[in-house]
């Protein structure tokens, strides 16, 4: 090779590996733990203790003793995400680096777009990302792959060591054992000479040994949870969903088609490649591609075990060799020496395609450590909090026992005894999460959502004696949100909203709501220094034998005008001076000089309640301003003003330059955002609409189909859908579509784009 070729072969290695680090350890500790890496997480402190014939024999029915020792390794630089993640990342490093050696046996040209395939892969990157083992054994398969396609001299020690690393990371590898004892048995057959013979023969004997191992490393395996999913149907969705995997997503996106057919087709020509030039040299990279694949598949079938792309990772080492061998022979056919420029130039546009994927997927876990936090915050002295399963109680108390003086927290699978819990006036927060639609997690949806999110299905409710999170625990933020979603400078209340009646007030009837005492109260939610007007449209209870009617208006215990009412509906207004109001909640008083039951003055009548005057609508406007008539019931938001979660290099369709700021802080109103923290990051650009607008599904599973439509067209459109939406998106959704998917073709519309940007 000269001299230029070997400076270009290193410079496209030192890319590759450079590319691979920054994708594996750009925030690596950003995200929180989810389940399975608390999980490890506990296991790898309790693995310290463990006798040192445990360390031999196995102490985990899932994952063997390296894993936990490596993860023990990494502790020297904390218990935190980034230690948790580190060696899992570092693996994720050297798997590029083996591959590329691996790769080296059919050219420098495939040697290159291997390592930039894995380099970029989404698959890769997500589990070189997770403290959990699988970066670990994506690793010790690139090293069996390497030497057994290298056969080196005095090698057979090294396989040996690579499968015995194996048994000891996780029972997962089985397959791949299995599949290295299938690969050597057939090599062995097929061998041109006696030496190679015998040197598979070897392999295959060692694999043969350890195989049975697992059954003893691994003896007390679980049997599945009957809760889980079962393995899928093997039909077209599945395998498109397979190739999407093995090529642009790790989470089985619906993105990027074309490009997962290129890699499929690339891996094909180069499996066909290297068959034709030495079928027997093809049993490995083929084999060990094929292999691990079809057998963990039919394991999974067999057990009617759910199905997750960890179970297949490892045939990715050989579908990107194979991948790169096929593009490099593709590029050959326009010219020998324009093919390494062309090769790396397809595998660069073929990498580029699941770039985004890498980028983002690693990061869309559940932010448990800021729902820790936030419980935290919002949790008093005496508060309970429930957790309806165990997936929920784990997680959320890894992160709780984290916090100073967290609130105590129970799991609690038992509705009578929850129930019994809430009526005993204990304030109580509800949280639950996984996939199990347990009577507890739907007994759960009769109490506020006060924070949710649809990664594994959280949701955290609070229950009270009153149940009311907005008015017991919302914070400026909460109270900000409601303020700006009922009208930032003024809003007309309809007597159907019952969150804003308190005493003193019947049950609305059509449009109009009687006040049955001398005393009602209204308690509204405004924000800011200004002088307001509060108007009625009123009619008093009458009898000719009754004197006329007296309304008398208060602000937070000042009163602010009197009037005698005409016996007729009118409209009344009263003046309140800045002063008088406070940020957050505020007190309107309508005290009355008389309230009478109508049957005392009329026996006909067969109303027993005390009647004082009845209310068409209130409206409490900044002082000039006049809001509109009584609007449709809005969705008022009785959550957290809490963003979980981050979204990254996502692509908005809304020009920030655009916004119509007042329409687009109303709108944050209404999802429970508050405007002041919010709004800065959208014109700033850190946040986007798109991502935020979504939230408006968040948590909406207690809701039927068509009721969570209207309740997303009020808060993103203002508007209840019309019959030709309400049939097309209720199809969607009885067809498969995500709650999620369905708020974000309500953001793609025309009306969503008025609501938002100024005309």
């Amino acid at each position: 090779m000269s001299g230029w070729r070997r400076v270009a072969e290193a410079v496209l290695l030192a890319g590759a590996l450079a590319v691979a680090v920054f994708l594996r350890f750009d925030d690596l500790g950003g995200p929180s733990f989810w389940l399975d890496e608390i999980l490890g997480q506990q296991l790898t402190t309790s693995a310290a203790a463990q006798p040192l014939w445990r360390w031999v024999a196995g102490f985990d029915p899932e994952h063997g003793p390296l894993y936990y020792a490596t993860q023990l390794a990494t502790r020297v630089f904390g218990d935190g995400e980034f230690a948790g993640r580190a060696a899992a990342a570092f693996f994720g490093v050297l798997t590029v680096l083996v591959v590329w050696l691996a790769a080296r046996r059919f050219g420098a040209v495939a040697a290159a777009v291997s390592a930039i395939l894995l380099a970029v892969s989404p698959l890769h990157v997500y589990y070189s990302r997770e403290a959990r083992p699988y970066a670990l054994l994506m690793l010790l398969t690139a090293g069996v792959v390497w030497v057994l396609m290298a056969k080196l001299d005095r090698s057979f020690l090294v396989v040996a060591i690579l499968l015995v690393a194996m048994l000891y990371t996780t029972a997962v590898a089985a397959t791949v054992v299995a599949s290295v004892l299938l690969v050597a048995v057939l090599s062995a057959l097929t061998a041109r000479t006696r030496e190679t013979r015998r040197w598979f023969a070897a392999v295959a004997a060692c694999a043969l040994v350890v195989l049975p191992l697992f059954r003893v490393i691994y003896a007390a395996r679980p049997a599945g949870d009957p809760g889980w999913p079962r393995f899928p149907e093997v039909d077209a969705d599945f395998l498109t969903a397979l190739v999407r995997t093995f090529s642009v997503t790790a989470l089985g996106a619906e993105i990027s088609g074309r490009a997962a057919v290129a890699m499929l087709v690339f891996a094909l020509i180069g499996a066909i490649v290297m068959l034709r030039r030495d079928w027997r040299e093809a049993i490995v990279p083929v084999g060990m591609t094929i292999l691990p694949l079809g057998i963990a598949l039919a394991a999974l079938r067999l057990f009617d075990h759910f199905y997750a792309a960890r179970y297949v990772l490892p045939a990715l080492v050989g579908f990107v060799i194979l991948a790169a061998v096929g593009i490099g022979f593709l590029t050959n056919l326009l010219g020998e020496r324009a093919e390494a420029i062309l090769a790396v130039a397809v595998a660069v546009v073929t990498a580029a395609q699941g770039w985004e994927q890498a980028r983002t997927e690693p990061f869309r876990k559940l932010d448990w450590r800021s729902i820790a936090t936030t419980v935290t915050r919002y949790a008093r002295p005496g508060d309970l909090v429930l957790a309806a399963e165990q997936w929920t109680e784990v997680s959320l108390r890894y992160y709780l026992e984290r916090q100073p003086r967290p609130p105590k927290l129970v799991q609690m699978p038992h509705v009578a005894l929850a129930d019994q819990i809430r009526r005993g006036g204990q304030s109580t927060w509800l949280v639950t999460a996984g996939f199990d639609d347990s009577a507890m997690r739907r007994w759960m949806c009769g109490y506020p959502t006060a924070l949710a999110h649809p990664l594994e299905n959280f949701r955290l409710h609070y229950a009270s004696v009153t149940s009311d999170f907005l008015r017991e625990r919302g914070t400026p933020a909460e109270q900000r949100a409601l303020a700006t979603a009922l009208g930032a400078h003024g809003f007309t209340l309809r007597m159907d909203e019952e969150q804003f009646f308190g005493e003193g007030w019947g049950d609305p009837e059509g449009d109009f709501r009687w006040a049955i005492a001398k005393r009602a109260t209204l308690t509204v939610p405004r924000w800011g220094s200004a002088a307001r007007t509060i108007r009625v449209s009123v009619l008093p209870f009458h009898s000719p034998s009754l004197p006329p009617q007296v309304l008398r208006v208060s602000v937070n215990g000042k009163t602010v005008g009197a009037v005698t009412l005409p016996v007729r509906w009118s409209e009344q207004a009263f003046e309140a001076p800045a002063a008088l109001w406070v940020n957050g909640w505020n007190s309107v008083d309508f005290a009355f000089l008389r309230a009478h039951v109508p049957t005392f003055l009329d026996p006909r009548s067969k109303d027993h309640r005390p009647l004082a005057a009845a209310f068409e609508w209130i409206a409490v406007d900044d002082a000039g301003m006049s809001s509109v008539e009584p609007p449709l019931p809005a969705y008022l938001p009785e959550r957290m003003a809490t963003l979980l979660g981050d979204w990254r290099h996502t692509v908005t369709r809304f020009d920030r330059a655009r916004f119509d700021e007042a329409r687009v802080r109303a709108l944050l109103g209404r999802l429970g955002l508050d405007p002041h923290a919010v709004f800065p990051r959208l014109a700033n650009g850190s946040l986007h609409l798109d991502d935020v607008a979504e939230t408006a599904a968040y948590g909406q599973d207690c809701l039927d189909d068509a009721t969570f439509l209207r309740h997303a067209f009020l808060v993103l459109l203002t508007r209840p859908p019309n019959e030709v939406e309400q049939r097309d998106l209720l199809a969607r959704m009885h067809n498969g579509a995500s709650r999620v998917t369905i708020a974000g073709r309500i953001v793609k519309s025309d009306d969503f784009r008025k609501q938002v940007e100024a005309p």
